[in-house]
């Protein structure tokens, strides 16, 4: 991703056009708001318009305001006197794509910015609170720093629990006010397309029940992910996604994070993990050939996924070094990366064999997926060896590539899967072979797939050709 900088220097059009299709990438992975699908109010016909609704108990009145868009929960007030008051006692849900017209609905423009921040304010400013769920992805907000901050001291004021605050581009570093950290009572916060304030202005950040933390296409300074993470002591789920500025480091310190390299007990399942990414635990760089000290191995990882480029001897040479350091996996996920300029001859089985103690690993591995098999030799060698190993496999999935975008043809492929199963150690694995009419690489991974706990294996995904 280019910087802020090089950003506003490009063809503005191309710009606007590159702006929308990250806000649109945002759209599809923020969290889902509690509202019932097309919602609306409706008069009944003369002869059926006994009030039997407003008879219900208060709390199952609330209830169902609660899960109106905004408009409709407000329109509530002239049903009659039993209803006036209930959308005002009622948490509020403010999902600003609702104050859209329908014709948009769901996929802002710039042009609705005025009318939506204008809305958005006389709604935040009429509702006492609190606030369940707030969010407002329709803004410029470059041109509304007053509206933004004042919307600020009353989510605070108000108590707001579930926030999302998506930017609409350009430019891409419009100043994320430092007070949005300071709201005590978030308990989800998802922010999009800002720059982000600096660790020295997040001294004062806190934020106490807040298990669920979104950083989508934010420009932010090394320290900030660690500060905010420090600060949010009983913090679940962290999705990054297109940091703006850069590379990112992490020195992330958290007991109940669910994604963390370090010290953490309890993480279950990783990916996707790198082979070309400077990899630390516990203070342990991880370089290949390295024998990883016990504590610089994340022995509760049970479900692992690595993104592979086979034909980069240096990447492929610490893959052994990082299944060392997840030696209790049972699930094991690898992706195929294209690899656009190839070094040196690819590894073949032999050097797997002569890898050492990954055959431990291996050897307890239940389950494996490779997704964009091309048929490449080093590809090979990696499945070859896992098939000879593995003696606990119980399912094996290969996705194939898309054959337009590989050098071989389907059938030549196929052979060459065939032939790297033909030493199966595992009498009863089950497995399969998946062909694929995808885009190269293959289809993005989910965010919100792998922020869903309720999925056993978030990696475990079967394609299905359209």
């Amino acid at each position: 991703m280019a910087s802020a900088e090089q950003a506003t220097a490009a063809d503005p059009h191309n710009m606007e056009e590159a702006a929308e299709i990250i806000l649109s990438y945002i759209y599809d992975n923020l969290p889902d708001f509690p509202l019932y699908n097309g919602a609306r109010l409706a008069a009944l016909p003369a002869a059926r318009r006994a009030d039997h609704i407003s008879r219900l108990p208060g709390d199952i009145l609330r209830n169902i305001v609660a899960r109106l868009p905004v408009k409709e929960a407000a329109r509530t007030a002239a049903l009659s006197s039993r209803w006036r008051a209930l959308w005002r006692s009622t948490p509020l849900v403010l999902v600003d794509i609702h104050l859209l017209p329908k014709a948009r609905a769901f996929r802002p423009t710039p042009a609705d910015s005025p009318a939506v921040t204008s809305a958005v304010s006389r709604i935040l400013e009429a509702h006492p609170g609190p606030f369940s769920c707030v969010h407002l992805i329709c803004s410029r907000m470059k041109a509304y720093k007053p509206q933004l901050a004042r919307w600020l001291q009353l989510l605070a004021a108000k108590g707001v629990q579930d926030l999302v605050v998506v930017n609409r581009p350009l430019p891409l570093d419009v100043p994320l006010p430092a007070s949005l950290f300071t709201i005590a009572t978030l308990t989800r916060l998802y922010v999009g397309i800002w720059k982000l304030p600096g660790t020295a202005a997040l001294r004062g950040a806190s934020f106490p029940h807040l298990r669920e933390l979104g950083l989508y296409f934010v420009q932010m300074e090394h320290g900030v992910v660690d500060s905010l993470v420090a600060r949010s002591p009983v913090l679940e789920v962290l999705n990054i996604m297109g940091c703006i500025n850069g590379g990112l480091r992490l020195r992330v310190v958290s007991k109940t994070l669910r994604l963390r390299i370090g010290d953490a007990p309890s993480l279950h399942t990783l990916g996707y993990l790198e082979p070309g990414q400077v990899l630390e635990l516990q203070g342990t760089v991880i370089m290949p050939g390295i024998r990883p000290s016990q504590s610089a191995m994340l022995t509760g990882v049970k479900i692992l996924s690595l993104d592979v480029c086979f034909g980069v001897r240096n990447d492929v040479k610490m893959v052994p070094t990082f299944l060392k350091c997840f030696p209790n996996a049972e699930r094991l996920h690898i992706v195929s990366k294209k690899c656009d300029e190839p070094t040196g001859e690819p590894l073949t089985v032999k050097f797997w064999e002569e890898s050492g103690p990954i055959e431990n690993v291996v050897s307890r591995i239940n389950v494996l997926t490779f997704r964009e098999f091309k048929g490449d030799r080093g590809e090979a060698g990696f499945v070859e060896y896992v098939f000879q190993s593995a003696r606990a496999l119980e399912v094996a999935a290969i996705f194939m590539a898309n054959p337009s975008f590989t050098r071989f043809s389907t059938d030549e492929a196929l052979v060459r899967v065939q032939y790297s199963a033909r030493n199966l150690t595992s009498t009863s694995c089950k497995k399969c072979v998946i062909w694929s009419s995808r885009p190269e690489g293959g289809d993005p991974w989910s965010l919100r797939v792998g922020a869903d706990f309720s999925l056993e294996d978030p990696f475990m995904v079967i394609e299905e050709d359209n």
